[in-house]
């Protein structure tokens, strides 16, 4: 096992955070004659995903995953399965329930990201290396966290950044999709479609497909395809990373810099030729450090919400009614 931290401290106190923490899978030594020459040692590190992707669940169902299980007590099982420490994970309850496991060979890495689809929730492994799963309202309530604001344009409340990488295409655009659930033999597991006709006149159609997830009930694969559609049946300009030198700013900013993980919230504001800017709100969804003596650059790789809710007294989440700009709220599910 390794763990890699970094140590930055503010205002005379030292805060200890974790980068990384995952298993060693080799040791390519490289050896040099002469004086003038070092011998290196380089080590090929994975974190718990391999670990979980090299576990068979075998053909027949995983012990444990029964009809009507929450998401969360599903993934649960499914870690039980794999021998994953309880003392390792973060394990949300779950808002949906789920059919019981199909069986079939798999790793128990899909067959918890199958859970993760199922819920409309995320699976990943933190910086201290637990696993940790987001139930849907979890991933919702995030989006309505407290956000690190991002800027090119000095002030005291943002933080600043080298780069943003934007993006205006039509990778993500879908405007006809289709959910079907595993057919478990209870009702008929029918396909259910969301599609809009604006959408598709504008960009043409772009069909996208989910299949055998395990929820229970034909609406709730109908739920999930309205909630697809909504957050991908239109096209505006990505900010796919933000790029950040943690070797420039405060010690504040090195902390809050170091600190990024999965799912944290945070604000990139674009100042554009002529004065106009361009905002957008995202989730980071990977962090990549590049260290070496003297340069600490680290990437930020970041999406929009794909699924959002209402929220009572938000002055973000909880807007109805038209307003300017128009509210992007929608009811989740």
């Amino acid at each position: 096992k390794i763990r890699i931290w970094a140590d930055t401290t503010v205002l005379g106190v030292t805060y200890r955070i974790a980068l990384f923490s995952g298993y060693i899978n080799s040791f390519d030594t490289s050896f040099y004659q002469g004086t003038d020459e070092t011998s290196t040692v380089v080590l090929q590190c994975t974190d718990g995903f391999r670990l979980l992707n090299n576990v068979a669940t075998g053909i027949t169902p995983v012990p444990g995953c029964t009809a009507g299980q929450l998401s969360g007590a599903r993934v649960n099982s499914l870690l039980d399965f794999a021998g994953f420490p309880n003392s390792m994970r973060n394990i949300d309850v779950g808002d949906s329930t789920m059919q019981a496991d199909p069986g079939g060979q798999r790793g128990i890495l899909q067959a918890i990201q199958t859970v993760e689809q199922s819920e409309f929730g995320a699976f990943f492994i933190s910086r201290s290396g637990e696993a940790r799963f987001l139930d849907r309202t979890d991933v919702s309530e995030l989006a309505d966290s407290t956000v690190r604001n991002y800027s090119d344009v000095p002030s005291p409340t943002n933080l600043k950044y080298t780069n943003v990488d934007f993006a205006f295409d039509d990778q993500l655009i879908l405007n006809d999709v289709t959910v079907t659930r595993y057919n478990d033999g209870i009702g008929p597991a029918l396909p259910q479609n969301a599609s809009d006709p604006i959408s598709k006149a504008t960009y043409f159609t772009k069909s996208g497909q989910r299949n055998d997830i395990l929820v229970q009930t034909d609406q709730e694969s109908q739920d999930q395809a309205n909630t697809l559609l909504a957050a991908r049946k239109d096209s505006q300009i990505r900010i796919d990373s933000m790029s950040l030198n943690l070797l420039e700013g405060t010690e504040f900013e090195t902390l809050v810099n170091v600190s990024m993980d999965i799912y944290t919230l945070i604000n990139i504001t674009k100042t554009l030729a002529g004065g106009s800017t361009i905002t957008r709100e995202l989730f980071v969804q990977g962090v990549q450090h590049d260290v070496s003596p003297g340069v600490w650059n680290t990437k930020l790789l970041t999406a929009e919400p794909i699924i959002q809710a209402f929220i009572l007294d938000s002055p973000e989440q909880g807007i109805l009614g038209l307003t300017d700009p128009p509210n992007t709220n929608a009811l989740s599910y």
